[in-house]
């Protein structure tokens, strides 16, 4: 992974580095927002990059997630794989079953390591909600986190120097 992120960070200027970087998943404006830190990148321009760059991939994922993991996990090769996978948001997923839609918006709102967009659009699909109104789930804890992360990362910075 480390490879890939020196590449972006060689190969783009410090913006596009931050918004490909942000589309990653495990990276997602998580890692965006620090690395846009230490680009000197200012508040708000951190906060749409990584943003932006989180959510492009969304449709792709809510679109062709479920067909993608079924259709390898009929190879052998990746049956454990998927199985794990589809276990893991599932578990994760149980609180959709419990207090409905609305915990999608939370789940990719907390900001820690398994949670965000990539994960959200999984259990989503998993759980069938239209993906129009997956979409805008998505979008609204993916703004909570990018901002709570941001003033997290900013007003921690601030306090160090």
């Amino acid at each position: 992974m480390q490879v890939l992120i020196n590449f972006i960070e060689n190969t783009f200027s410090h913006d596009l580095s931050v918004l490909i970087l942000s589309m990653f998943p495990f990276i997602e404006a998580k890692g965006a927002i620090p690395i846009a830190m230490a680009f000197d990148i200012p508040i708000k321009t951190t906060i749409m990059l990584a943003y932006v760059g989180s959510m492009i991939p969304v449709p792709f994922l809510l679109w062709l997630f479920k067909p993608f993991l079924e259709y390898i996990g009929r190879f052998a090769i990746f049956s454990n794989f998927i199985d794990g996978v589809f276990r893991k948001a599932m578990k994760k997923g149980k609180k959709v079953r419990t207090m409905g839609e609305l915990a999608i918006v939370v789940f990719v709102a907390i900001p820690i390591p398994g949670t965000g967009v990539w994960m959200g659009s999984l259990i989503a699909r998993l759980f069938d909600i239209r993906l129009k109104r997956a979409f805008w789930l998505i979008a609204a804890g993916n703004l909570i986190a990018v901002f709570v992360i941001a003033g997290l990362s900013f007003g921690v910075f601030q306090v160090i120097n």
